[in-house]
């Protein structure tokens, strides 16, 4: 029997286009790497891609003809690959088909998550077709003992790439010199929240899934604002889905927020020619997805990861996820389906090595001014299991005076770092705005009666 893992050619072309690709990721990896002044990308992307990973022919014969002239210190333009591709010119679209290649490449700054992107789809693809090659040798020659070993071994190659075994006497040497073991990019919070404690305390870093949750008058989406305006200003990239809030409110809120001016002022009448410097990094780094409650999770992730592609995003806020449509299984129930959505937000935060935030409600169990607990969140449990740090916020109508508002807020979750912190903020509606304060003093927490037997 020929070793399973023997290159195959499909035995028809639509063979070939029905395994997994993403030929949009491999033409947005070549804008980038062909841009003008982009010559030395091509040195290092080789060092992530070969030429076989590519799906689509016409971009493989691109990428080989670029490393070429890399190789060679040769300059990269439309004139020197035309000219390196030669007879395939044909294949590659002509000379129209380069220029336009290159000219859409100034959206894309980063062709690492899209090389990662071409090599988990090649790695699919090598998988399916060597389990096809298995199944098709145990079918016609009934070796099953010597297929079994191919299958074993394709077991092996099934398993994350580049996840070897590896030593640690590099970080811990670090540590002992009293360097950092992480950069400054990992190690220090994505999302600013502008309230010092949070932003001291909780860890919401690089890959972290967190969840804030509330009743609706603790003004978790007033948060939600606050929390864009101070990651923006630290000029870095945020999206904020809204599935309850249009464009023009959300712009009034985060206006309002940076100012310190009235929302519903703003709706009306702009900012009365308020304007801050700040104000252009906003308008640089902040973005919205709306849609309608409904709306499903699988379109939002599509949108997500094309954009990050193009730009990576820093932070992204779901307000909030239970407004999502829950992907339809058959004979399971709604915690089960929303536990779904938690889980596909969290794989975003690893995969696209961003912050990822949910905005949730309370279940029917806190009463109003009580204090909440992790088992209060809304619909699913798995949100609970899911999360790498979780706010919790609610408030006291005795505490509501002078158009503002106390709110009390709780770390109850916060992997890596103080858990049960707590803190009060001072909320001003009419300006989605939140201060720390100080004055007002937590009362001690009630312990739960015991159920008698």
């Amino acid at each position: 029997m020929s070793n399973i893992f023997d290159p195959m050619i499909p035995s028809t072309s639509s063979d070939m286009k029905s395994l997994p690709s993403d030929v949009e990721a491999e033409r947005a990896l070549l804008g980038c790497l062909f841009a003008p002044g982009s010559d030395s990308l091509v040195l290092d992307a080789q060092e992530l891609l070969a030429p076989e990973y590519f799906h689509a022919p016409q971009n493989k014969i691109l990428f080989e003809a670029g490393c070429r002239l890399a190789n060679r210190g040769d300059e990269i333009s439309v004139v020197s690959l035309s000219d390196e591709v030669g007879d395939n010119l044909h294949k590659v679209g002509g000379f129209v088909g380069i220029v336009e290649l290159v000219s859409g490449a100034v959206d894309y700054y980063d062709f690492k998550p899209l090389a990662r992107i071409i090599k988990t789809k090649w790695e699919a693809r090598q998988a399916i077709l060597a389990l096809s090659r298995a199944a098709r040798a145990i079918e016609n020659d009934g070796q099953v003992g010597e297929s079994l070993n191919g299958l074993q071994t394709l077991l092996g190659a099934l398993e994350p790439q580049g996840k070897s075994i590896v030593d640690h006497a590099d970080l811990l040497d670090l540590a002992a010199g009293g360097s950092p073991l992480l950069p400054p990019d990992r190690s220090g919070n994505l999302p600013g929240f502008g309230i010092g404690y949070i932003d001291t305390e909780l860890c919401a870093t690089a890959r972290r899934f967190g969840v804030i949750a509330a009743k609706t008058s603790a003004g978790k989406s007033s948060f939600a604002y606050q929390i864009v305006v101070n990651t923006c200003l630290q000029d870095r990239r945020v999206l904020l889905v809204s599935l309850e809030s249009d464009r023009e409110e959300v712009a009034a809120a985060v206006a309002a927020n940076l100012g310190r001016l009235n929302r519903s002022s703003v709706m009306k009448s702009g900012t009365g020619g308020f304007w801050s410097s700040g104000l252009e990094k906003i308008k640089k780094n902040f973005h919205g997805y709306y849609a309608s409650s409904g709306s499903t999770w699988d379109a939002l992730e599509r949108s997500i990861r094309a954009e990050h592609r193009r730009c990576p995003f820093a932070v992204v806020i779901v307000d909030y996820f239970t407004l999502l449509q829950p992907p339809d299984y058959k004979g399971r129930n709604l915690a089960s389906l929303f536990g779904e959505i938690s889980k596909a937000g969290k794989r975003l935060a690893q995969e696209l090595e961003c912050s990822v935030i949910f905005l949730s409600q309370f279940n029917r169990g806190v009463e109003d001014g009580q204090e909440p607990h992790l088992e209060n969140l809304r619909e699913t449990g798995q949100l609970e299991q899911d999360a790498d740090w979780v706010l919790l916020m609610w408030a006291k109508a005795e505490d509501e005076s002078d158009g503002t508002r106390v709110v009390y807020l709780k770390g109850a979750k916060n992997r890596g770092g103080k858990r049960n912190f707590k803190g009060k903020m001072t909320f001003y509606p009419a300006e989605s705005r939140f201060e720390e304060n100080h004055t007002v003093e937590f009362e001690p927490e009630a312990k739960p009666k015991r159920r008698m037997s």
